[in-house]
């Protein structure tokens, strides 16, 4: 019973916001991005995924970078699984979403980069105008991290 109540509740906010609201999810992801304090707790983040899930149409124009540094900032390496689980069904890509969501948990301190550099080697990652590879370099050098080759 409490399932369903929940299933319930969830199918009725996203009804709510819907599909095809590029705007509005827009807008959501960029107040996520500018949230302070602790990460929010699971059913509070899957919520704003959803709504991403929902409005990805094509993944070579949905706003994977405001998606990265808003979701990022409010559920950090967790949302990784999400990532991959669309990978998985067809939904978007790793190549689309996994580099600018490493390049925002390594802005946000979130992830080390020797670590976000080996799970980048999952994909063949799409230069996006806003990410790609050489913003991603500029965010490591920024960060002033040095990358120790052991032997």
């Amino acid at each position: 019973m409490r399932q369903q109540l929940i299933s319930a509740s969830g199918l009725e906010q996203i009804d709510a916001i819907g599909s095809g609201d590029y705007q509005f999810t827009s807008e959501l992801l960029l107040y996520a991005s500018e949230l302070q304090g602790e990460e929010l707790e699971e059913g509070e983040f899957h919520t704003l995924s959803n709504i991403c899930e929902l409005n990805i149409y094509d993944a070579d124009k949905f706003p994977w970078l405001e998606f990265a540094r808003g979701l990022a900032r409010i559920s950090g390496c967790r949302t990784l699984a999400k990532l991959g689980r669309w990978d998985d069904r067809g939904k978007s890509s790793l190549d689309y979403t996994l580099l600018p969501y490493l390049a925002a948990l390594i802005e946000q301190d979130k992830i080390d980069p020797t670590i976000a550099l080996g799970l980048l080697r999952l994909s063949a990652p799409v230069e996006l105008y806003v990410c790609g590879t050489a913003q991603l370099a500029e965010i490591i050098a920024e960060k002033q991290y040095t990358i120790q080759r052991r032997y």
